[in-house]
């Protein structure tokens, strides 16, 4: 066998085996690692999900993103909105819908601003068109959602978009659109007292959905064994058949023959 094993052929397939069996095996781990962390993520969506509304003031910091442990906490907050600040996010689907979240500051009593998407407007007939959106609630109001962490910035230039619109929920960008001080994150609205008559469409819930990680890091432990496996097999076929018995073939041929020939 080990003869078998030295010869070109077999080196090659070994070295790929031993190649590609901790490359699966990895693969597997990372996925498995991947569905922990969605485990944790939806964990943490639930209790911040049960938990009682708190002042957003409490949990977000002005001029500093949250920490991890607060994303979707339900919080509160009331001020005034800021409508002539408002800005509208580009490419944000729902329900596979094209269209744009709409941004607008809510200024607080002290001064600062909470930034609040108040929803989701589908896209106007061309990109130069402003869009169709219900205005915000004027005076005092108190709104109530889920504190979300911040985008990054643009990754591209974005002087040539319609006045009023962006790409990205950048909250230290609206800040200074704002020209306030603003709080770390943003609220995604679910309620507001008072109501208004119109809005743009609520978004839904973050979904509770583990994914298929758990199904791939067995599809790739599966594969790894499948690589073990074939080896062995196509090893231990070969063995036989080079230490077949000599005489096998003669033999089988002799039993065969046709009587007279």
């Amino acid at each position: 066998m080990f003869r078998i094993l030295l010869t070109r052929r077999w080196l090659g397939l070994t070295a790929l085996v031993l190649v590609l069996v901790p490359a699966f095996i990895g693969l597997g781990r990372w996925q498995l690692s991947r569905h922990y962390e969605k485990q944790e993520s939806i964990a943490l969506l639930d209790r911040n999900a049960a938990a009682a509304p708190a002042d957003v003031r409490a949990v977000a910091t002005v001029g500093e993103p949250i920490s991890r442990d607060v994303r979707w906490r339900r919080v509160s907050a009331t001020g005034t909105y800021d409508p002539a600040h408002e800005l509208l996010v580009r490419n944000r689907s729902l329900d596979g819908n094209p269209g744009l979240y709409v941004i607008t500051p809510l200024v607080t009593e002290d001064g600062r601003v909470v930034v609040v998407n108040r929803g989701w407007v589908e896209n106007p007939p061309t990109a130069t068109t402003r869009p169709r959106v219900p205005p915000p609630p004027a005076g005092t109001v108190t709104v109530r959602g889920r504190l979300m962490p911040g985008e990054p910035a643009p990754d591209r230039d974005t002087t040539g978009l319609p006045a009023g619109q962006i790409l990205t929920i950048d909250v230290p960008a609206i800040a200074r659109t704002a020209g306030r001080p603003a709080y770390g994150g943003y609220v995604e609205l679910t309620e507001q007292t008072p109501a208004p008559a119109a809005a743009p469409r609520a978004l839904p819930a973050p979904e509770r959905d583990y994914g298929p990680h758990l199904a791939y890091a067995v599809q790739w432990w599966l594969f790894a064994l499948i690589a073990v496996g074939g080896w062995v097999f196509l090893l231990r076929k070969e063995y036989r058949e080079e230490h077949a018995p000599r005489g096998q073939d003669a033999r089988t041929q002799q039993n065969t023959a046709v009587p007279g020939t």
